[in-house]
């Protein structure tokens, strides 16, 4: 017998315990979830074992095992009182668990301190469970628990063991009762109850339920594949190019003969989705946004589809790789929101060698060092001087290797007109010799630097810029604080909805009108959600009650909200990324419907 730590889900307010039984001479296992592994939930356990197991239970191995710091796995308290260690002693005889084992004339015995191989059998199978719980997404703790269910049914039932000669656990457990019916308390059945005096309807039942797990099963193994195939289709042209796809399904070209960020496109798309979740939280309607080193245009094409009615300002010096952004902006209909520039952001204008590493494009630098086979002559310019004179910008993305100094100081009053802008720009390691430059720079502007952990902003002193390398955001300690640091949220703005009703004032979205029941307001963004929980706050204010539909793939439901006047907030689950994510909001009577709402914020508040 072992107790295995499982997971929280994000339905759930803490996580919670399998107990887990298997006989050693049939391999039949039993299980259960508890809220935690106290004595009371062993004891639990051990009294519906004893009622579910036919066989008679006559002796039970359990871990002795101290329970460590930060250690989930050894057990030994919720079974006994007995010394834990090298020393022993006999149990007192008040353990609640021992006294039921007592009562049950069952003997219980424990494994020798830290060798939990002992009780390997068990610890096989909690590898089996391992294996589930990283394979699989799951929808809430219910999910959970009917999966785990389902796969010991089908352990028990119909997974022939190698150990018991090809037959299952069931299958041995039966022939044991045939040659030993006196260690039994009854029959063995292949499902509970008597096998032959059940009644038709129930076996009926039975069968459909068994039916029912076994196509739940393989019908997520199914989607599974499906999304492993579908984020992995890759057309390839010739010339070293190939078309592939963003997890968000949006077609990009690439470059193969790149080691970078193509091979990440390529198997399975993800590529820095923690800095793009970070990026998509500063979103502002009415501000457009600087790609400088746009690469094959990753971060332009992916927030094209949020920002429909503001610019993007792409920069990539290298003709190859622009030829491959622009096909990208052209294919996906971005043509009129991605304006592509052929310069290298510098803080000069005129011509400059661009060192380009053989093999890694998207590592090419102004700087000397690069490690590049040649270098090509680019165009260079300061945004101070190409863009126009009352410019102003929300979000930059800054990846120039090594000449991120250069870059910021050729757009100074581009930033210090910019009161809302935020920029995100790597420095590639720690030591790079340019911090404390950047530093003073942002700190002139009275911009703070924040590290990025996960999808969380962290303050950085100098010396933690020093010390460390990979992607920071610079702004206003008023512009983050406006939100906070914690960044795994986007707003949804009215001007990225379709409008049914109502207008947009002043960038509120206002509606003050007889609407019949069921009438669609408003519907969209059409944007990609990833899976998750969520929590769904409505800015503004709502007179009547209505519903907020969850819907993919222009109207397919996946959930439905009831909110209203006193309702503004609700929590939901998303099992499985969302394709063309979309809101229908509709009045749930026939009222005046009056709303002014300035935006609806989704946070991801868990897996």
């Amino acid at each position: 017998m072992d107790v295995k730590y499982l997971p929280q889900m994000a339905d759930e307010t803490g996580c919670c315990y399998l107990f887990v039984a298997i006989d050693r001479a049939t391999r039949w296992v039993y299980i259960a979830i508890h809220p935690n592994k106290s004595a009371a939930s062993a004891r639990a356990f051990l009294k519906a074992l004893a009622k579910a197991c036919p066989i008679k239970i006559t002796k039970l191995l359990t871990e002795n095992e101290p329970q460590a710091k930060f250690q989930r796995s050894y057990n030994g308290k919720e079974f006994t009182d007995r010394l834990f260690g090298a020393r022993g002693r006999k149990p007192s005889g008040e353990h609640e668990f021992d006294q039921l084992c007592q009562a049950l004339g069952i003997e219980h015995r424990l494994t020798k301190p830290r060798t939990p191989q002992t009780n390997g059998m068990v610890e096989r199978f909690n590898g089996r469970i391992s294996d589930i719980l990283k394979t699989h997404h799951f929808r809430s703790g219910e999910d959970l628990r009917a999966t785990l269910h389902r796969y010991v049914d089908l352990y028990n039932h119909q997974l022939p063991q190698a150990a018991l000669r090809g037959k299952t656990p069931l299958q041995a457990m039966k022939e044991w009762f045939k040659s030993n019916p006196e260690l039994f308390h009854r029959r063995p059945c292949d499902r509970p109850g008597c096998d032959s005096f059940r009644s038709r309807r129930n076996m009926m039942e039975t069968n459909t339920n068994a039916w029912q797990r076994n196509v739940d099963i393989k019908l997520d193994r199914i989607l599974n594949d499906i999304d492993f195939i579908k984020n992995r289709t890759t057309v390839f042209l010739g010339r070293n190019e190939a078309l592939t796809y963003l997890p968000d399904e949006t077609p990009i070209f690439v470059n193969t003969d790149d080691i970078g960020c193509p091979l990440n496109f390529i198997n399975g798309g993800q590529y820095e989705e923690d800095y793009f979740r970070v990026l998509l939280s500063f979103r502002k309607p009415g501000l457009p946004m600087l790609d400088i080193g746009a690469n094959l245009g990753v971060y332009s094409i992916r927030m094209a589809s949020y920002m429909r009615k503001d610019k993007i300002y792409a920069f990539e010096p290298i003709p190859r790789i622009r030829k491959l952004l622009s096909r990208s902006a052209y294919l996906n209909g971005f043509t009129d929101r991605i304006v592509i520039y052929p310069y290298a952001v510098s803080d000069k204008e005129g011509v400059a060698t661009l060192n380009v590493p053989e093999e890694h494009a998207g590592n090419a630098s102004l700087e000397d060092g690069s490690g590049g086979s040649a270098g090509i002559t680019v165009e260079v310019t300061r945004l101070d001087h190409l863009m126009p004179e009352n410019f102003i910008c929300g979000i930059v993305k800054l990846d120039v290797e090594r000449h991120e100094l250069h870059a910021l100081r050729g757009m100074r009053s581009i930033l210090a007109r910019s009161k809302n802008a935020m920029v995100m720009f790597e420095k590639l390691s720690a030591n790079s010799g340019n911090e404390g430059g950047l530093y003073d720079y942002f700190e002139q502007l009275g911009w703070a630097i924040y590290g990025i952990d996960g999808r969380r902003l962290v303050k950085a002193s100098l010396p933690d810029f020093t010390s460390s390398g990979g992607y920071f955001v610079a702004s206003l300690p008023s512009v983050v604080n406006e939100e906070g640091l914690s960044r795994d949220f986007f707003h949804i703005y009215p001007s990225d909805l379709n409008l049914i009703e109502g207008s947009v004032n002043s960038g509120v979205f206002q509606v003050d009108k007889q609407i019949s029941t069921g009438s669609v307001i408003f519907h969209g963004p059409y944007w990609w959600l990833p899976r998750g929980y969520y929590r769904m706050t409505i800015n503004g204010k709502v007179d009547s009650a209505f519903t907020l539909d969850i819907c993919e793939r222009f109207g397919y439901k996946t959930a439905t909200l009831e909110l209203g006047p006193d309702k503004l907030v609700a929590e939901f689950p998303v099992a499985r990324d969302l394709t063309k994510f979309e809101l229908v909001m509709r009045p749930t009577s026939d009222v005046k419907f009056v709303a002014n709402i300035s935006s609806i914020k989704l946070e991801r508040i868990g897996d």
